[in-house]
């Protein structure tokens, strides 16, 4: 499973910290039945002051953070050659994604699931847990409707956290 979540997010928007706590606790949920690999990807976190001044963010979150801490199969890394190497050591080719945000991170970091299904993964949108932070709209429900409908019509596999 690779995680992308954040600490904060850009001033100015906090009408998404209510739709970004709870697809974090979504997330949390999830976590409590997962027994496979986690990669925990908060993009631009754990930088040096020096490095981290244009983002918001300085960590993952912390719910989240804690929730892996206390599993030994977990890496905290957006290094690609890292990651690439803790997913073939711990024989991992099927790649599900969940945090912030799908169109973005989720899908054309790094480690995004653009990425990881061109090196070979097998990857799908846990859509559940995962939210739209391009939105445009200002109420949640509209939101999370186009979550949904993007993940959807993206054209990548997606599942429910109940299912996986």
């Amino acid at each position: 499973m690779i995680i992308d979540t954040w600490d904060k997010y850009y001033p100015g928007l906090s009408f998404l910290q209510t739709p970004m706590e709870r697809t974090v606790l979504r997330i949390s949920k999830v976590l409590q039945r997962w027994q496979g690999p986690i990669v925990l990807a908060a993009y631009q976190t754990e930088l040096p002051p020096d490095q981290a001044v244009n983002f918001p963010w300085k960590h993952p979150h912390h719910l989240i953070q804690t929730a892996v801490s206390r599993r030994d199969n977990t890496i905290t890394s957006w290094n690609t050659d890292e990651v690439n190497a803790y997913l073939k050591n711990h024989n991992v080719n099927h790649l599900y994604y969940t945090g912030f945000s799908i169109p973005g991170c989720i899908e054309h970091r790094e480690l995004g699931m653009h990425n990881m299904t061109a090196n070979g993964y097998k990857c799908e949108v846990v859509v559940d847990c995962c939210l739209n932070l391009m939105s445009h709209n200002m109420d949640e429900a509209d939101i999370i409707h186009e979550t949904y409908k993007y993940s959807i019509t993206s054209g990548y596999k997606f599942c429910f956290g109940d299912y996986i």
